[in-house]
């Protein structure tokens, strides 16, 4: 084999196969033809399996960038609905919306922390540092409604109703 080439070019250059371009007067034996194809068809399903294997890299990044595209507008509304219901529903087992009536400055400034609340927990779970909910990524919008559904915080409710 020649130094700095590759198997397959050192190997199967026309200079070095009997019968070839260059040695015409050497006829190429059966066993020779064997060799050489032997080679060839390794080298193929080297060449198949790189590119089975960038096939799936590929893949890969794909599903990364897909983690990477934003909310849509209208889904970012329609969480922000959600959670605006949430937090009444959440106000309500806890008995914050039964409120005098020159409390009703308290209830609101409850229902802007909880909403607060709601939306930083959003926003660590998927690790993006933006404020907006435009930042969450597109592909677990399912997630983050059923997340909504389901926020109930008991300690953060306690701090809240101190406020």
């Amino acid at each position: 084999m020649a130094e700095g080439k590759p198997w397959f070019e050192a190997e199967a250059a026309p200079e070095n196969l009997p019968g070839a371009c260059g040695n015409a007067n050497l006829p190429m034996t059966a066993e020779d033809a064997q060799r050489v194809m032997g080679k060839m068809l390794a080298a193929m399903e080297q060449m198949g399996n790189m590119m089975a294997a960038m096939n799936e890299s590929v893949q890969r990044l794909n599903r990364r960038m897909d983690r990477m595209e934003r909310l849509t507008p209208g889904q970012a509304q329609e969480l922000g609905r959600l959670i605006r219901q949430r937090v009444g529903v959440v106000m309500q087992s806890y008995g914050m919306l039964d409120v005098p009536t020159g409390d009703a400055q308290a209830a609101a400034k409850a229902a802007k922390r909880i909403d607060a609340l709601i939306r930083r927990e959003l926003r660590n779970s998927a690790g993006v540092e933006g404020r907006s909910l435009r930042d969450l990524p597109r592909c677990d919008y399912g997630l983050y409604v059923k997340r909504i559904a389901l926020w109930d915080d008991y300690d953060a409710m306690t701090e809240v109703r101190k406020l």
